[in-house]
């Protein structure tokens, strides 16, 4: 996990989408918002972070990338070389698990999610700006 500000997600982002090979895959940026509330909340956030990292470890063909955007509640998961289909279950499959969690009814936990994914028809630059807007849009 890197805590990063938002230049230097957007500079991840691009950097990845140049080395893309759209044949081998493709390249997509899970924009993830967590919601942890309740008495030990703050405490949690640490789990909820690790959780969220062997969920994607477990379910990725290739390494990935978790982001935390500062002082926000926002994580950008980057997933090199996935099929589009695979990343949004496995997005949906992330945010069932992580509502589950439960420590004696004192903690809740909500996960809002986009999914941006690198196009043939453009930029890396477009990508990498359109995937941070994605990141940090109101849901």
């Amino acid at each position: 996990m890197v805590t990063c500000t938002r230049d230097d997600v957007h500079r991840v982002l691009e950097t990845e989408a140049k080395k893309c090979d759209p044949a081998r895959g493709s390249l997509v940026c899970l924009s993830l918002r967590l919601h942890v509330s309740g008495a030990q909340g703050k405490d949690f956030k640490a789990q909820v972070e690790r959780e969220t990292r062997t969920i994607l470890t477990g379910n990725t063909r290739t390494s990935d990338s978790l982001l935390r955007l500062e002082g926000t509640p926002y994580y950008a998961v980057l997933l090199r070389e996935v099929d589009v289909g695979d990343a949004q279950r496995l997005c949906q499959r992330l945010a069932g698990l992580l509502e589950e969690v439960d420590l004696a009814g004192e903690i809740t936990v909500k996960v809002d999610s986009h999914v941006s994914t690198l196009t043939p028809d453009q930029s890396p630059q477009t990508f990498a700006r359109e995937a941070v807007a994605g990141l940090t849009a109101r849901r």
